[in-house]
């Protein structure tokens, strides 16, 4: 009706400039979001990070002032989402089984849609780069490789597609997987544009714009129909991750001594454990050290019939 009053609060938000909101309402949109909206505090943690971001990019660019009021905010989440989830079963890498399930699977099979050859292509790379998911989805011309008189094709995971800074990093390209980067990168090249995307059916989405966002529910929906409802809270796109981890443990004790922990870090964009990592070794080790990891977690740490699958 024409004059009432609209007491929905986030009409009224959305109706002030940033420079207008009342510290004491932000201070108490965490507790909000745990209380009133009854989310956890994992998706609390996922709502607030954005925030930040955004206000510190606003900050940067002069369009309001700090101190940015969202430092700190999150702090404690991951210790109270940690005590929600105890009694949880614990999400956990693909079975063999259900890796080959998963690679066997026609992911366009009874479905009218523009994901089939995207989930093909990103399932192997995933499982034999280690990368994370939005790392993989934002991929463009550029961030492909190549190292002056290196064997193996590299990708590169860059600042504006890096979780945190230690993820910030190359990995090479094992030649099981190098078809599809080859096949993508051409294909990104023939549009003219440096840095087009080599999967441009991954459009950015969510509140961060990020282009594994969309991806992500599609891979659900057929993780879901290959594996069944019952893997949900179980496995995710993630689980490929936890492969990778994974199978570089079995090659390291298998004897290859280039897919050790410290290397594996490396490859997987994690932050050193130790002071003696942070402080007193090298940032990056040597491409080759990488490169011997890659192949030496394929041949001594991978399951042959994947190997089979994948070739």
């Amino acid at each position: 009706m024409a004059g009432q009053f609209d007491n929905r609060p986030e009409k009224h938000l959305r109706a002030k400039g940033l420079e207008r909101l009342e510290p004491r309402v932000l201070g108490g949109f965490t507790e909000w979001l745990l209380d009133s909206a009854g989310l956890t505090a994992k998706t609390v943690g996922s709502r607030v990070s954005p925030l930040k971001m955004f206000w510190d990019w606003c900050i940067r660019k002069h369009i309001i002032f700090g101190p940015n009021p969202w430092d700190g905010a999150t702090r404690g989440l991951k210790q109270q989402a940690a005590r929600q989830g105890n009694g949880k079963p614990k999400r956990r890498e693909f079975s063999e089984d259900e890796l080959l399930a998963l690679l066997q699977a026609d992911p366009d099979a009874g479905k009218r849609w523009a994901w089939g050859q995207v989930i093909r292509d990103l399932m192997p790379l995933a499982l034999l780069t280690g990368a994370r998911e939005n790392e993989l989805c934002s991929l463009t011309v550029d961030k492909v490789v190549q190292l002056p008189g290196s064997e193996l094709l590299g990708i590169a995971v860059l600042e504006e597609d890096a979780k945190t800074a230690s993820s910030i990093r190359r990995v090479p390209l094992h030649p099981l997987v190098r078809p599809i980067i080859e096949r993508r990168l051409a294909a990104a090249i023939a549009t003219g544009e440096p840095d087009a995307p080599l999967f441009p059916e991954c459009k950015p989405g969510g509140p961060a714009e990020k282009r594994g966002y969309y991806f992500s529910k599609r891979f659900t929906e057929f993780r879901r129909d290959v594996l069944g409802a019952g893997s949900d809270g179980l496995v995710t796109f993630h689980s490929f991750r936890k492969c990778f981890g994974t199978f570089m443990r079995r090659a390291a004790v298998a004897g290859v001594s280039e897919c050790q922990l410290s290397v594996a870090q490396k490859l997987m964009g994690h932050k050193p454990q130790t002071i003696t990592e942070t402080a007193y070794m090298e940032a990056d080790m040597p491409w080759k050290v990488y490169e011997a990891a890659i192949l030496g977690m394929v041949d001594k740490g991978m399951p042959g019939s994947l190997v089979a699958k994948l070739g």
